[in-house]
């Protein structure tokens, strides 16, 4: 009778902690938790752990080699992402083939399709399980490692906007000076911000260079091209109505020879 009443008594206690453990499992996943580690190799044999990216901000695109959708979005991923941030030195884009078919071959053959040139891993089936996620997803991972974007129901297609926007909002912090500073070379401080009708924009340049100064939405579409072609070296302002813009958050995106400065500023009604 004892031996029977213990072993209930051990049942009962391996439940608590199997769900606890499942609860855990789970919080972790989630938006503004510690993204879970993972390692996986790539097309080359090479290992790619979340570890290694530590102060990178990530994009991780969950995809499976025989999806008709995955096929579809994948260039996007590399002309929309990865073309446009591959330059920072604090971001990494990285592709992980969940399917548990997936070989050097058939990934391989994804890549040709879709033209992308960042890293391809395979055989991350357990990926979705550790990140409670399926293939044709986007995750962000921050350079903190905390998981900043992912939608469990969206496909990748209808999420790319959104992604791009989570990663413009986390580059502001990077890549900009503190307010008030200004910039030797770059961006200067939005002001007034917020604002229901006008805006300026400070910026400054080192020398005589072709400059791309261009307003977006959180959607990632622009609204306004302010500058496109050649400016002398020195500061530069130029002022923005925005009464006619819809009440939200915006993106100002600045190129020039090799480098990109963001800003974000509030269109209040």
């Amino acid at each position: 009778m004892e031996d029977i009443i213990m072993k209930k008594k051990l049942f009962i206690i391996g439940t608590l902690l199997l769900v606890l453990f499942s609860y855990n499992s789970v919080k972790a996943q989630e938006i503004g938790e510690t993204a879970p580690e993972f390692s996986y190799t790539d097309l080359e044999g090479t290992t790619h752990s979340l570890s290694d990216y530590k102060g990178k901000v990530l994009f991780l695109y969950v995809f499976g080699h025989g999806c008709p959708y995955c096929l579809a979005i994948g260039n996007d991923t590399e002309t929309r992402v990865n073309q446009v941030y591959k330059q920072k030195p604090d971001f990494q884009a990285i592709g992980l083939d969940t399917w548990s078919n997936s070989t050097v071959a058939t990934v391989g053959a994804f890549r040709m399709t879709t033209g992308i040139t960042y890293p391809l891993l395979l055989q991350a089936s357990s990926f979705e399980q550790l990140y409670s996620t399926s293939y044709d997803r986007i995750i962000i991972v921050d350079s903190e490692g905390i998981i900043r974007h992912k939608n469990k129901s969206v496909a990748a297609e209808k999420d790319l906007d959104n992604a791009i926007a989570v990663l413009e909002e986390l580059f502001l912090t990077m890549d900009v000076d503190p307010a008030g500073q200004g910039l030797s070379n770059g961006l200067a401080a939005i002001y007034p911000n917020p604002s229901n009708e006008q805006v300026n924009i400070r910026f400054n340049l080192s020398g005589h260079e072709q400059v791309s100064l261009r307003i977006y939405n959180p959607l990632g579409q622009e609204v306004s091209r302010i500058v496109d072609h050649k400016l002398p070296a020195g500061e530069h302002e130029r002022t923005i109505q925005v009464s006619d813009f819809s009440p939200g958050i915006y993106f100002i995106r600045m190129e020039t020879a090799g480098k990109t400065w963001f800003e974000k500023f509030q269109v209040t009604q």
